[in-house]
């Protein structure tokens, strides 16, 4: 566990845990989920069996990739950033924000297969952040 994982308590990194699995478990072709904070730490994250991923890595990556979806929102001054869409050859990867946290701004990072659409994945990711503010809401 990492420090601000510590931090956050572990009540917390346990739920973001399960609504991780349960979000992999649900969404055919989901190879990794992370809860990352927007200075991009790993809360929690999980990764489908077969495959190898730095979730640090990725954490800072999401981070770094949310804020440019920010900054670009902001000068186009049309509201705030929800997600930021990676689409590569054999993956989608996804960023969004999990609403109600913006006293502590918490991203959730997806990657899948391109066997799933990115409407699947979408609706997988916005269901699991939905059940990550709940969590947070409830624990914090």
């Amino acid at each position: 566990m990492t420090d601000t994982a510590m931090a956050m308590g572990p009540a917390l990194v346990a739920e973001c845990t399960e609504s991780l699995d349960n979000m992999l478990a649900e969404t055919n072709g989901m190879i990794m989920g992370m809860v990352a904070t927007s200075d991009g730490f790993v809360v929690a994250s999980v990764t489908a069996p077969g495959w190898s991923v730095d979730p640090n890595r990725i954490a800072a990556m999401a981070s770094s990739g949310h804020a440019l979806g920010e900054t670009v929102a902001n000068e186009l001054a049309h509201g705030k950033c929800n997600n930021v869409i990676i689409d590569t050859d054999q993956l989608s990867i996804v960023f969004l924000s999990v609403p109600g946290t913006d006293d502590s701004p918490l991203i959730l990072g997806v990657a899948a297969t391109k066997s799933v659409s990115l409407g699947t994945v979408l609706y997988g990711a916005k269901h699991c952040t939905k059940r990550l503010s709940e969590t947070v809401n409830t624990v914090l």
